[in-house]
């Protein structure tokens, strides 16, 4: 999975999920569901994509597809059946497939909806951007 720097979301490979948004190809295609939508970051997981929107709402398409509208997602990542997210507190949240202690809850219980992970807060810091006179500038 791919996005453009329009906001655009791109995905190829297996689809026997729908993970792709489209069937299945070797070759990058537009996922349509959410060309409406200014997509910011995606991740790809192997039964499933997870995708932000400008609006930091984390959608998932695929095997066990939802909306986590409450999060106000950064960033995101997937694994083979479970996701990640980095929310703009800093909070990270976790939600799926947990036979290994993967979510980090302290068990091995699936999840169904996104929960925090307890005691885990990531320290969020201004990155640097390239301005167009490609010096180094801080965002503040």
């Amino acid at each position: 999975v791919a996005v453009t720097s329009p906001g655009c979301v791109y995905a190829w490979g297996r689809s026997d999920h729908g993970q792709c948004g489209h069937e299945a190809s070797g070759i990058p295609h537009p996922v349509r569901a959410f060309a409406e939508l200014e997509v910011t970051a995606a991740a790809a997981g192997g039964a499933h994509t997870v995708v932000v929107d400008a609006a930091g709402v984390a959608r998932v398409f695929g095997l066990s597809a939802t909306t986590c509208t409450v999060l106000r997602a950064v960033a995101v990542s997937a694994g083979d059946m479970y996701a990640i997210v980095l929310d703009a507190e800093g909070r990270v949240w976790t939600w799926g497939s947990n036979e290994h202690g993967q979510l980090g809850h302290g068990d091995e219980e699936d999840l169904d909806e996104p929960a925090e992970v307890a005691g885990l807060t990531v320290l969020l810091r201004p990155h640097p951007v390239w301005r167009q006179d490609a010096t180094l500038d801080p965002v503040l």
